[in-house]
């Protein structure tokens, strides 16, 4: 079995998520993963990074159904809906 460094951090790939940046984990909960979600939930709690360091992104109408699962594990931020759908409808003009 091949020796890791001390600094290798095994629990790093066991976190679903769909990016990092700078020791942060950030999922998208755009499409309704809850399967995907409560895998990323439950590396957050493992890690007990603390939840400045698991980001969720959701539709501001997911928010109010989803805070109450994530509690303290990770950090909600809002995607005003209305925005991206004006978005998307202009571009496919």
């Amino acid at each position: 079995m091949e020796n890791l460094s001390p600094d290798f951090e095994v629990n790093r790939l066991s976190i679903d998520c769909d990016g990092t940046l700078n020791d942060t984990y950030y999922f998208f909960f755009t499409n309704c993963e809850l399967c995907r979600l409560n895998r990323f939930i439950k590396g957050a709690r493992w890690n007990l990074g603390g939840e400045d360091k698991f980001i969720v992104y959701c539709f501001d109408w997911q928010k109010p159904g989803i805070e109450e699962f994530v509690g303290n594990a990770a950090t909600i931020r809002v995607i005003p809906f209305d925005r991206c759908q004006n978005m998307l409808t202009e571009n496919c003009k």
